[in-house]
C-alpha cells in the first residue's frame, strides 16, 4: 500500500511492500533507487526556541510559526546521506 507520493523537490512513493515487490520495482528501468526506511531519532531539544516557534508554551500572533501556516504545504529539510546510489543505463 502506497503511504505518501512526492512530486515537489523528488518523485516517488514511500509503500509498505513485500522484499519481492520492491524488488521486483527495483528492476524496473525508469526507477533510479529502491530502499529500506529506517527510523531516525532527532537529538535536539532546543528548535523551537532557536527558531521563536513558541514562548512558555504558546505561540505568539506574531510568530513566524503562526506566518507560515504551521508548516503548511512547507519542506524542512531534505536528509543527504552523501551516497550515491543512481543507476545509469548509459
Amino acid at each position: 500500500a502506497i503511504m505518501n507520493s512526492y512530486n515537489k523537490h523528488i518523485n516517488g512513493f514511500a509503500a509498505m511492500l513485500e522484499e519481492e515487490e520492491a524488488s521486483e520495482i527495483a528492476q524496473n528501468p525508469n526507477v533510479v533507487f529502491v530502499c529500506l526506511s529506517k527510523e531516525h531519532k532527532f537529538f535536539t531539544t532546543r528548535s523551537w526556541d532557536f527558531l521563536g516557534l513558541g514562548k512558555n508554551g504558546r505561540i505568539p500572533a506574531n510568530s513566524t510559526w503562526r506566518k507560515a501556516r504551521f508548516g503548511e504545504n512547507a519542506i524542512i529539510a531534505n536528509i543527504d546521506t552523501g551516497r550515491l546510489n543512481y543507476r545509469f543505463n548509459i
